[in-house]
């Protein structure tokens, strides 16, 4: 019987009304159908059937790959031949290529149903034929009952002996009564037969509450578990499940995914390829000039004798599209759900689901398999280290390459420098810089050392270097800014200039309390001005954070008020004289902590980073710099939204990125005079919202202190057990902490305009100086 064509998502060109159309010698076909779109499924015909492909439009090497055999979705192979012919009977005096190959069948659990032995010539997945089978595969009786039975027969024991051998026992069901309060109750398990009393580790597998327990307890009593089937006829066997498993015969799974019931058996089904060889034969023959004469011929002789596969395969020109969206996409960290959430394939899909293109996508796996595949070919030695050295050693030789350096140290550590050639010049003309380490961008242990400034002259805050490194020792950090300075000076041609060595260039570098850090560019500076000591050189360029220092006072909440205050007015005082009467009262106190503390901010070069009393920096410099890292901390908060938890490779290509972004925006800015916010970022702006911020925590200390109070009170009156008694000496003791904070705000008022008159006189000679 002649089949005819199903036209699903294909457009039939024309029928032509000829009964035989001769290929070759023995090749004829007793029925054709031209087409512009590939057949996955090619109808077949024991007389012959001739799918005719129209690829006029289409560029030859497309056209080849668009329609190629390797699309079909039936598995091909076997002991076929590619061989040219000189004089195609169907296009005369064209010299083609044809290929030959035989259907390989499917592959079929043991326990297929008799269903699905039929033939076929064509394929219709909305028969009733297919609903059958997808129904059928959902109707699997006792399937919670089966999964747990196998589960435990697969779970091994853990219990390991004083000899070290592992406990081989079996699972077996067992019941204990669980008493809760007066209310007993009898609970069942799966423990291992050979569980001995004292010995701990044993199997122990809790039982769901969708489990049947009688059909469970039935099946330990009676029924044995396979889990690489078993050898038998199924003739002979009451088989209760049976399954519509079909798997192309190229698949690499050999195990069913259901479980099965024959007679007393628990059986996990094997795959195995269908015993009876198809039949059907593929001719596939090309035009070797496609231009002369477009189009492509498949012919398909004989019926298959199984069901048709499953639509693993995707079509080429799918996959290619796909592949385009893919290739511009940040390929480092791009994952499945990235990249089905993302814009350009919400756009491309246009409301669709992805399945819509075609039924294998449906399976995430393989966008995930297109994904890898794309990045293993871009970054073939990884996005760890390695990775970063061969795109490094790809990119040493460009004009303006952004991974720098990399210096390898003992032990796998390793230092990775990164920043553009207009980052370092910019960076080589700052009175000023921060410093700061972030966590949180890269995963594992390496870590992300960011210097960066807020720029006033077109109000954004740059980072200009970023560092990736492993390691926070002192010689690590020598070895950093001997990179760091070194790569700038490359650049520049010229010497990097510090204000304390060359009268002008850098002047301070504002830096948390790392010592590390600290001893390390102290070192380094040291190593090449070899007058001053490592400390001697932080104590003129080296400036804390003192939101760091402020905050780590906080985290002292067992110190008294007043101690706690002494040490916030440390950095306001104008004499080492003041200083160091109130770390001598501090120390004299004798509250536990106060002493190690004193000795740690005694240390010269921690005590000129914070005091601008005993800072050797000069001092219109310290005034005009920040006294925090705040800046550093918004360039992390930045960066931070392009992605976190990234590997090495994709820290780095995202950072590239971002400071792409961000200078451009500020070539743009001074070029143009458009700013990337309607925000006004002035300085004076900036300043105003920091003071409103403090204000705001200032004001909102006093309603949670209020709060919590009243909170614990309810608490207390509740338990009967824990009822204080709230005294008036409790108010007193409040009303006159608000009233030391009062005189210590007061007293920092004055400081504060002490120092601005010292400011405005240092400003007037320097004025002054000027003009003389």
């Amino acid at each position: 019987m002649v089949e005819n064509p199903i036209e699903v998502n294909e457009e039939l060109i024309e029928e032509w009304p000829i009964k035989v159309a001769k290929f070759g010698q023995k090749l004829t076909a007793s029925e054709i159908h031209y087409y512009i779109e590939f057949q996955e499924y090619p109808n077949t015909s024991e007389t012959g059937f001739a799918s005719v492909y129209n690829v006029s439009g289409w560029d030859e090497e497309e056209a080849r790959k668009a329609f190629s055999m390797t699309n079909i979705q039936y598995s091909y192979g076997g002991s076929g031949t590619t061989r040219t012919v000189k004089n195609c009977d169907f296009f005369p005096g064209i010299k083609v290529s044809k290929e030959e190959r035989k259907c390989l069948s499917v592959k079929m659990c043991e326990f297929a149903s008799k269903k699905l032995e039929v033939d076929h010539t064509s394929v219709d997945f909305t028969s009733s034929l297919f609903k059958n089978l997808f129904d059928a595969n959902e109707k699997f009786q006792e399937r919670a009952t089966l999964c747990i039975f196998a589960k435990a027969h697969e779970y091994k024991c853990g219990y390991v002996d004083q000899k070290g051998i592992r406990c081989n026992g079996t699972p077996t069901l067992g019941e204990f009564t669980q008493v809760i309060g007066s209310t007993s109750s009898k609970k069942k398990f799966i423990g291992c037969t050979k569980w001995q009393s004292g010995e701990k580790n044993h199997r122990y597998l809790t039982i769901p509450s969708n489990i049947d327990l009688e059909l469970l307890e039935d099946m330990f009593n009676g029924h044995s578990y396979h889990p690489n089937g078993i050898d038998f006829e199924k003739d002979e066997l009451d088989v209760v499940d049976e399954c519509y498993i079909v798997r192309p015969n190229s698949t690499r799974s050999d195990e069913c995914p259901f479980l099965h019931k024959a007679g007393n058996r628990i059986i996990k089904g094997i795959i195995n390829k269908k015993t009876d060889s198809c039949p059907v034969k593929f001719y596939h023959i090309i035009p070797e000039n496609l231009k002369d004469c477009p189009f492509i011929v498949t012919v398909s002789v004989g019926k298959h004798n199984h069901p048709p596969p499953p639509p693993r395969k995707t079509p080429y020109n799918v996959k290619n599209q796909l592949q385009k969206i893919i290739d511009n996409e940040h390929i480092l960290d791009l994952t499945a759900r990235k990249f089905l959430t993302g814009s350009m394939i919400q756009s491309y899909l246009n409301g669709r689901a992805i399945s819509d293109l075609h039924p294998s996508l449906n399976n995430q796996s393989k966008i995930n398999y297109y994904i890898e595949k794309t990045r293993r070919s871009q970054y073939p030695f990884g996005q760890n280290i390695l990775g970063v050295v061969h795109e490094f050693m790809k990119h040493e030789k460009s004009e303006d390459p952004y991974i720098r350096s990399i210096r390898f140290l003992d032990s796998g550590q390793y230092i990775v420098l990164c920043a553009t050639k207009q980052q370092l010049k910019a960076l080589s003309e700052l009175t000023y810089f921060e410093i700061d380490m972030a966590f949180k961008r890269i995963h594992g242990i390496t870590n992300e050392w960011e210097v960066a400034a807020y720029l006033p002259h077109v109000q954004k805050t740059l980072t200009f270097v970023r560092i990736f490194t492993n390691v926070e020792t002192a010689n690590a950090y020598q070895n950093l800014f001997e990179d760091l300075f070194n790569c700038i000076e490359r650049d520049t041609g010229e010497t990097f200039s510090f204000y304390h060595i060359h009268g002008k260039g850098l002047g301070c570098i504002i830096a948390d309390q790392h010592k590390g850090q600290a001893l390390g560019l102290g070192q380094y500076l040291s190593s090449k001005y070899p007058h001053l000591a490592p400390v001697e050189h932080l104590q003129y360029i080296y400036k804390l954070c003192q939101v760091h220092y402020k905050r780590n006072i906080d985290k002292n909440r067992q110190l008294s008020r007043e101690i706690r205050n002494a040490m916030y007015l440390i950095p306001s005082l104008n004499t080492q004289e003041e200083v160091l009467e109130v770390l001598n009262k501090i120390e004299s106190c004798e509250e536990p902590g106060t002493a190690a503390w004193v000795n740690d901010k005694r240390t010269p070069w921690v005590l000129s980073g914070v005091s601008y009393a005993f800072t050797k920096m000069d001092h219109i410099i310290w005034n005009q710099t920040p006294n925090n890292t705040n800046v550093g901390e918004s360039a992390h908060a930045n960066v931070n939204h392009d992605g976190r938890n990234l590997s090495l490779l994709a820290g780095i290509a995202r950072g590239r990125d971002f400071d792409k972004r961000q200078w451009e925006s500020t070539d743009v800015y001074e070029k143009y005079n458009v700013p990337d916010s309607y925000r006004n970022k002035s300085e004076l702006t900036r300043l105003i919202q920091a003071e409103q911020r403090v204000e705001k925590r200032r004001k909102g200390k006093q309603p949670l202190l209020s709060s919590n109070t009243r909170k614990k009170q309810k608490s207390n009156f509740r338990n009967k057990e824990n009822v204080i008694e709230i005294i008036d000496s409790d108010e007193n003791l409040r009303l006159e902490e608000q009233r030391k904070m009062k005189d210590l705000e007061q007293d920092m008022l004055i400081i504060q305009k002490q120092k601005n008159d010292e400011l405005e006189r240092e400003i007037i000679l320097l004025e002054k100086r000027k003009r003389f």
